[in-house]
């Protein structure tokens, strides 16, 4: 049988009222199960990427990683950004040097971002404080040192300080690169020494 003769068959059939109704029901109704398919498919993908969205979100936050946040002005605007919290990633010792202290910061991920776009890292809020708890110094800012290997040693000019312990309580440092706005690491980070 070719074509034509099957087309003739075809054509040569005649229905019944009720038949036609019921072929039409019965495509309208294919027709509106593969819309709603297509539908709860497409919710069922969003479903899955919304939960792993949040378990990603909740991973990182369980392994202490940081996140950007933007830092807003009064009316809302966004006018820049912040890391926080930052102090898992970042390992940070004091030795006491002459005229001041050394602040030794090693980046625990240097290849992870925003680490590995950071040029220089300098201090951003600090307090000093001595072997009671009490505040001897507090301050915001000290010049950025260079980071090299994962590495950035920022010295902090201090007056002389008398034999004991001391405590560096830093808030948070000043990361900045070459052309970008510089990017405040919050932290804090406690830091104990000895003179």
């Amino acid at each position: 049988m070719d074509m034509e003769e099957l087309k003739a068959s075809v054509e040569g059939i005649t229905l019944s009222e009720a038949a036609r109704a019921r072929i039409v029901r019965g495509c309208r109704a294919a027709r509106t199960a593969a819309h709603r398919g297509s539908r709860t498919r497409r919710r069922r993908l969003a479903a899955v990427a919304v939960a792993a969205a949040l378990c990603l979100g909740l991973a990182a936050a369980a392994y202490g990683l940081g996140r950007f946040r933007d830092v807003t002005r009064w009316d809302g605007a966004v006018v820049g950004t912040e890391y926080v919290p930052a102090a898992e990633e970042l390992d940070v010792c004091v030795l006491p040097a002459e005229g001041g202290i050394e602040v030794i910061a090693v980046m625990t991920s240097p290849e992870a971002f925003p680490w590995r776009g950071l040029e220089s890292l300098g201090l951003g809020a600090y307090r000093l404080l001595d072997g009671a708890g009490e505040t001897l110094a507090a301050g915001e800012g000290a010049d950025p040192a260079a980071i090299a290997d994962g590495e950035a040693q920022v010295f902090l000019p201090v007056e002389t300080l008398p034999a004991g312990d001391y405590t560096l309580v830093i808030d948070s440092f000043v990361g900045s690169a070459k052309g970008d706005q510089p990017l405040p690491l919050l932290g804090p980070w406690t830091c104990p020494f000895t003179v």
